[in-house]
């Protein structure tokens, strides 16, 4: 509700009360008694106060959520920065760099995905006073599959030479497809949130 659509509430509801009152003592007193400037005063003093009033407040409101939209808008860029370099450690089609070892591919893969978590996590922690806590527990649950994901690729290079053997491979993809398909869920879940929280401002303010 916007400031200009109360005060015309208002005004009109004012201005009710004062046509009752002058109406009723039209008939008792034929219309003697009319509105003078002191009453066309108070009336405009009221509306004022109350113009005053619900600027304040909303101004207050206006402030706070728009403040909350920033911390939801950060948090919706590094969730997707997160989902994505989890998704890059074991693409589905990958694309490598012939002029690098299989070492440092995987070490930048993870060195992205650990710098996309903190990332993630400085946000989540710092600004958690600021946002609702069912965003906050879609959060926390989406990093520990992330983490999931980070040691299961390390493991998985480390053991056997990575893809030394078809059994290690295929288990490794079949961790990667259960770790995916689990962020993919968490992810879709937070921004429904995100996108509730957001969407609820217009109905508060």
């Amino acid at each position: 509700m916007t400031v200009d659509y109360a005060i015309v509430a208002v005004v009109f509801f004012l201005l009710g009360k004062f046509s009752e009152k002058f109406f009723s003592s039209y008939v008792s007193e034929k219309g003697k008694n009319l509105a003078t400037k002191e009453d066309v005063g108070d009336i405009t003093r009221e509306v004022e106060s109350i113009r005053a009033d619900l600027s304040g407040k909303l101004a207050t409101h206006g402030f706070r959520y728009q403040q909350e939209f920033e911390v939801l808008a950060e948090l919706s860029h590094q969730l997707f920065d997160l989902a994505s370099a989890c998704a890059q450690l074991r693409p589905v089609l990958d694309y490598v760099d012939p002029t690098k070892t299989k070492e440092e591919i995987a070490e930048e893969r993870l060195t992205r995905l650990h710098e996309a978590r903190y990332a993630l996590h400085l946000t989540r922690e710092r600004k958690r006073p600021f946002y609702p806590g069912d965003i906050y527990e879609h959060l926390r649950a989406i990093d520990k599959v992330a983490h999931t994901e980070s040691v299961q690729y390390r493991y998985f290079l480390q053991s056997n030479t990575g893809l030394g053997k078809d059994a290690t491979f295929m288990g490794a993809w079949a961790q990667q497809q259960a770790n995916a398909e689990e962020i993919r869920k968490l992810v879709d879940a937070a921004g429904a949130s995100i996108r509730l929280r957001v969407t609820s401002f217009d109905k508060i303010i």
